[in-house]
Order: C-alpha cells, then sequence, then structure tokens
C-alpha cells in the first residue's frame, strides 16, 4: 500500500505541475493549437509511474515476483490516486488559475470545425 501511495501521489503531482507549467509557457491560451497536443504527455506520465510502482512492488518481494492481477490491482489503486490528485489540481486550474480556459478551448474547437468546413450537425 505504500508504494501506491507513494506512486500515485507522485503521479498526481508531476502531472498538476505538468499542467501549471502548460499555462504558463502559454499552451492554454496563445498557443493552444500546440498545447491540444502536448496534453497527450500526462499519459506518458501515468503510464511510467504505473510501471514504476508495479516494479517497485516487485522488487520488495522476497522472490522479486508478483502475479498478474496483483500488478494490474497495484495499476489501478496508483492510477485512482493519481486521478484524485489530478481532479482536485484541474479543478483548482479551471477555478482560480484560468477560468477562461473551458470557454477558450471550446472557441478554439468551433473554429477549427468551421475551417474544416463542418456541418450544423458536427459542431
Amino acid at each position: 500500500m505504500k508504494t501506491i501511495l507513494k506512486y500515485g501521489l507522485l503521479v498526481g503531482v508531476i502531472v498538476g505541475v505538468y499542467m501549471m507549467l502548460e499555462f504558463a509557457a502559454g499552451l492554454h491560451g496563445t498557443y493552444l493549437h500546440i498545447g491540444q497536443y502536448t496534453g497527450y504527455v500526462r499519459y506518458v506520465i501515468l503510464a511510467v509511474g504505473i510501471f514504476l510502482g508495479i516494479r517497485d512492488s516487485r522488487d520488495g518481494q522476497p522472490d522479486g515476483r508478483i502475479t498478474f492481477w496483483k500488478a494490474v490491482g497495484i495499476g489501478i489503486s496508483t492510477s485512482f490516486i493519481a486521478a484524485v490528485i489530478i481532479t482536485v489540481s484541474e479543478l483548482i486550474y479551471i477555478q482560480f488559475v484560468n477560468s477562461g480556459f473551458t470557454q477558450d478551448y471550446i472557441d478554439f474547437t468551433m473554429n477549427n470545425l468551421k475551417a474544416a468546413n463542418a456541418s450544423t450537425e458536427q459542431i
């Protein structure tokens, strides 16, 4: 449980800090056309955190082995803890740091759809 908590918190904090760095770099406003892609780095951070958590748990076993289902449980638990931290960071971000982000992203998406000649139903 200690490993799950450690990696879940670590991943959650790293993703929260990364989100703030994206904002500071203008990727959530001025450079939204780039920011729409840099957000995928969050998934890489999560995958690496899950991998490291499972590996750390495996290395802590006397024989250096864990079952598949135990590894799945560690991954899901680590993801859940990280998700709680990330959700709180995103709520703080949207409420206090960049309250216009949601509308900016909606406008950005609408403009892209119009530029692509999307139908009214698609928009």
